[in-house]
């Protein structure tokens, strides 16, 4: 088996811990309707989907929710409330540095502009160890969709078989398998720390 030459790494419930909850719970103060259906009009599948791909700008998505959620704060405070969701996994992030010494990151997320915005500054220190990143409002397309692991084989200078991702999704984990990408299904700490063992990447190097 040759050797694993880039990591792919996704970033939500990977590199930090994300919880839309807390959007909708800071909004409630904010709209007349109850829990269930302000966080149906934030998190609509697919407005969110069109959001993620880039396919809908951000403007229109906030105006949109803003009216559907029945919004009484200012686009100003929904876009704060919107962004703060996330919460960096101190492990994974000191674990990325010491990879970087003799493999290539890349970052592969589905996310969207203004998610990016908060997490790159949030985290800029451990995302200046990676050499690219792949995010799915640039590329046009999410994970598990096929096109986006496409994307992100262009960043990747080696072939499937030296490519490693890890991902929380099996659904995801399952596409990048059909690619020829090795993998890892970060369910939690000891399966990471288990998988880089398998496939000869010590962690202490």
């Amino acid at each position: 088996m040759e050797g694993i030459r880039t990591i792919f790494f996704d970033f939500g419930n990977v590199i930090a811990h994300f919880k839309h909850e807390r959007t909708v719970e800071r909004l409630l103060a904010h709209s007349e309707l109850g829990y269930d259906d302000l966080y149906r009009a934030v998190y609509q599948a697919e407005r969110f989907d069109a959001l993620e791909t880039g396919r809908l700008p951000v403007d229109e998505y906030v105006s949109t929710v803003m009216h559907e959620g029945r919004l009484k704060c200012d686009e100003l405070y929904f876009r704060e409330v919107f962004k703060d969701i996330f919460t960096p996994n101190q492990i994974v992030c000191d674990l990325i540095p010491k990879l970087r010494l003799r493999h290539r990151l890349v970052l592969a997320s589905n996310t969207n502009a203004l998610h990016a915005e908060r997490f790159l500054t949030m985290l800029k220190p451990t995302f200046d160890h990676f050499h690219h990143l792949v995010l799915s409002h640039e590329a046009g397309a999410r994970k598990p969709e096929v096109q986006f692991y496409r994307v992100c084989q262009k960043y990747a200078e080696c072939d499937p078989c030296g490519c490693l991702f890890i991902d929380d999704r099996a659904d995801n984990i399952a596409t990048a398998k059909a690619h020829g990408w090795h993998t890892i299904h970060y369910t939690h700490d000891d399966a990471l720390y288990s998988g880089l063992d398998h496939y000869g990447i010590f962690r202490d190097s």
